[in-house]
Parts: C-alpha cells; structure tokens; sequence
C-alpha cells in the first residue's frame, strides 16, 4: 500500500518523463497529455497542483 506521499510522488515523476519524451510539449498531437491519457487541461492543473516547473524536465544546452 502506497501513502498519498508516494503516490503524489510517483504521478510528479510519470508526468515529468512523459514531458521529457515530449520535449515539454503538453497538449497536441505527441504532447504529454495524450501520452499520459488525459485533457491537456487537466494535465496543466496537475502540474499546478505539483508545481511542477519547466526547468525539471529540461536540459541545460540541449
């Protein structure tokens, strides 16, 4: 069994692999939304909700 800690957690990395594979695209055909299975506005308050910010899933220089 999992806390809601970890599940939190794992949902924060799932979506921060998904936006690199996509280059950080999130809506549109080869965003992370579709990726994962969702809206992409539900994807964006996900990332609010995680604060999850473009510098975690982006490469410096690449």
């Amino acid at each position: 069994m999992l806390t809601e800690a970890e599940v939190q957690a794992m949902a924060r990395a799932n979506i921060l692999n998904a936006l690199r594979e996509t280059r950080g695209k999130v809506a549109g055909a080869g965003g992370a939304a579709i990726l994962l299975g969702i809206p992409a506005t539900t994807l964006y308050s996900r990332m609010a909700k995680l604060a999850i910010r473009e510098a975690e899933w982006t490469v410096p220089g690449g």
